[in-house]
This record gives C-alpha cells, structure tokens and sequence, in this order.
C-alpha cells in the first residue's frame, strides 16, 4: 500500500509542526507521545491537527482528541 504524499490540509506532520514551533522533531515525537496536544499516527507517521496546533501556541487548553 503506498503512502500518501501529503496529508489533508487540516492535518500537519511532525516535520511541518517541528518547522513551525522550530523544536526538533525529537520534542515534537515527545510531544506526540506524552498526549501534551493530540495527534493521529497512520503507521509511522505523525499528525497534528492545526487548529489544535494554533491554539497550543496561544496557549488555548485542549479539550477534544484529533480523530
């Protein structure tokens, strides 16, 4: 089964959430898997949803799980 290229436009990946918040992708798994800001794995891959990810930046509790 491939992979897809990119991922809906409401999701960000690890890489790109890492690009953005300029931690590494070490901090941004940690983050992942501590559930500090939800996140959906497929496989191997990791990803946020950007408003959850937006509103973490602004310091926005987080009530709901990405699904």
């Amino acid at each position: 089964m491939k992979e897809p290229t990119s991922p809906p436009a409401a999701l960000m990946t690890a890489e790109e959430f890492a690009e953005r918040t300029g931690f590494s992708l070490c901090r941004v798994w940690y983050i992942a898997r501590t559930g500090l800001l939800p996140s959906v794995r497929c496989g191997r891959r990791v990803f946020f949803n950007r408003e959850a990810v937006e509103a973490w930046l602004q310091g926005a509790p987080q009530t709901e799980q990405a699904s």
